[in-house]
């Protein structure tokens, strides 16, 4: 059983840690003009092929998401914003016995208040949970937040740093956090993939758009996942976590005024899947090989 459960657990952590390479915010941006507000609307499944575990077997998983967030500008360029997210992740492995989907649920806040012309602070506390189907109660809650500061250096640089803390599912995370956004030249920039939150730093992304329709991106990100395992018995409460760099491809072009199309390639590299009592004490530990993975995105903003 506990082979097993570490065996689908490395699927759900993995489909979350590349899901990150397509999520949006609809946190972060530009400051708005006070009573401006706009929406953001995230659509996406992420498809993986079966991964070879050290203890044994290999798994498979789909993950799917949907994400509605929006910003309203408040006066003296402070901005206010919000997200609510669900994913459902669905898991195909090669030994019987175990789970076959897990949910989760989050919602995230945010908060951006000007310094000067040229620098802010920042705030963005979420509290959601994560737990097989059904399961999710006061043991799969999470909740924490990031804080910093940001500065923009000249017209093509932006620079951030902060921290992450984030409490819950018997364990407690904290990580810096540095953000970038570098216009290097008219076709390259530099910057942040997707938001930090409760599984790590945002990571880097390296992006052409010398293209008409499209452009090209690149990049990696230390991501860790955690979630409530039910093994049926509500006093002994389980939990598995998985460690590792997701690396991605990204292509997008837009459809329409305001909305992307997102495709994506990746794998993870270096990985390693705990599973832990419910004191949250290491029992056993697993690493993993890289495997194949395609992501397709759609993102709206009105």
């Amino acid at each position: 059983m506990k082979t097993s459960s570490l065996r689908r657990f490395l699927s759900a952590a993995f489909a979350t840690i590349s899901a990150g390479a397509v999520s949006i915010s609809a946190q972060g941006g530009p400051p708005l003009a006070a009573g401006d507000q706009e929406w953001q609307l995230l659509t996406s499944g992420i498809f993986r092929s079966s991964s070879d575990v050290d203890a044994g077997g290999d798994v498979s998983s789909n993950d799917y998401r949907i994400q509605l967030g929006g910003r309203y500008g408040l006066e003296g360029g402070r901005t206010l914003g919000a997200s609510l997210e669900y994913q459902l992740f669905d898991y195909d492995f090669s030994t019987p016995g175990g789970w076959s989907e897990i949910e989760r649920l989050d919602l995230g806040l945010s908060y951006s208040h000007p310094l000067s012309r040229t620098s802010s602070l920042f705030a963005s506390p979420s509290v959601g949970f994560a737990a097989e189907s059904g399961g999710l109660d006061s043991d799969s809650l999470t909740y924490g937040g990031i804080f910093g500061y940001s500065r923009q250096v000249d017209s093509t640089l932006t620079l951030g740093i902060g921290a992450g803390v984030f409490f819950g599912l018997e364990d407690t995370s904290g990580f810096p956090v540095v953000l970038v956004r570098w216009q290097i030249n008219d076709d390259w920039r530099l910057g942040n993939p997707f938001r930090p939150g409760p599984a790590g730093p945002a990571g880097l992304e390296l992006v052409y758009t010398g293209f008409e329709s499209w452009e090209l991106g690149f990049g990696a990100s230390y991501r860790s996942e955690r979630f409530k395992l039910d093994d049926g018995n509500p006093a002994t409460a389980s939990y598995g976590e998985d460690k590792g760099v997701a690396t991605f491809l990204r292509a997008s072009r837009p459809l329409g005024p305001g909305s992307h199309l997102n495709l994506y390639l990746g794998t993870i590299v270096g990985g390693e899947l705990t599973w832990d009592d419910a004191s949250g004490h290491t029992l056993a530990r697993s690493d993993y090989d890289p495997s194949f993975l395609a992501a397709l995105a759609f993102t709206a903003s009105f």
